[in-house]
């Protein structure tokens, strides 16, 4: 007996066989294709001795187009596929990259709790950042009613990140992105103080010795690294063109104080 094949219906058949099997393994979208690549490490929170993410100095964080991520023994799968991009749809940031099924390669024994992958936007420069939450067992002081009271078995959450960027010849500003960013907080407790003290205090028949003393108190000047701190930030406001008057009242405080 002849079997009579319909090849439309087979070739139909197979090409929506193809298609599911496609988008089944398919898991970026055209906004995730922006990221593929390789990132180099630039700065991370972690500053103990050895790090808590197992690394090498030169190891490469790799954003496969094929979905999956690497970077020395940790993998894992990436990729927003369920997310429909519009036709000229802008990246907006933070951008989550969809970490799942991540394997994390730590140098410690302590519990992972969740770990998550975004591309930010620091000041212009787009940084991978790698956040990885733990927990552990240490000791530990509690507050209670009836004093502090010693705990062996405190537990702790911690969460360390990495940031990596694509330009390996610029890995230097994440580290200056996030320095710029305590400078800014150190200029801001400045310009605090002159809102409670406002420099009207300064200008001509007014005690000048009474306000500069209030001053050094309030900043604490009389602290050596203190005075260091307010000096660096004020002397990058200045290189940024962005210092103010408060500012330099202070940094003339400081310089009197290092020349006596």
């Amino acid at each position: 007996m002849r079997i009579k094949i319909n090849w439309n219906l087979s070739i139909s058949l197979v090409f929506l066989i193809l298609t599911f099997l496609f988008q089944s393994c398919k898991s970026l979208n055209e906004n995730d294709n922006k990221f593929i690549g390789e990132w180099y490490f630039s700065y991370t929170n972690d500053q103990r001795e050895i790090t808590f993410l197992n690394k090498k100095v030169d190891d490469v964080f790799k954003l496969n187009k094929n979905g999956t991520w690497e970077f020395g023994e940790s993998n894992g799968k990436w990729g927003n596929s369920e997310k429909k991009i519009q036709p000229n749809e802008k990246v907006n940031f933070p951008y989550s990259l969809g970490f799942k099924k991540t394997s994390i390669s730590t140098t410690t024994n302590d519990k992972l709790t969740m770990t998550n992958a975004e591309i930010l936007d620091l000041d212009g420069t787009q940084s991978l950042s790698l956040s990885i939450s733990y927990k552990y067992i240490g000791e530990g002081i509690i507050n209670t009613e009836n004093g502090a009271k010693y705990t062996p078995n405190k537990e702790y959450n911690e969460t360390v990140v990495y940031y990596f960027i694509k330009d390996k010849g610029a890995t230097g500003k994440v580290e200056e992105y996030f320095k710029s960013e305590e400078y800014k907080k150190t200029l801001k407790k400045i310009d605090g103080c002159f809102f409670y003290n406002p420099s009207y205090i300064f200008t001509p028949g007014c005690d000048t010795s009474f306000a500069t003393s209030m001053i050094i108190a309030n900043l604490i000047l009389d602290d050596t690294s203190k005075r260091n701190e307010y000096k660096v930030a004020i002397e990058y406001a200045i290189k940024s063109g962005k210092s103010n008057s408060n500012q330099m009242q202070v940094l003339d405080i400081i310089n009197q104080l290092q020349n006596k």
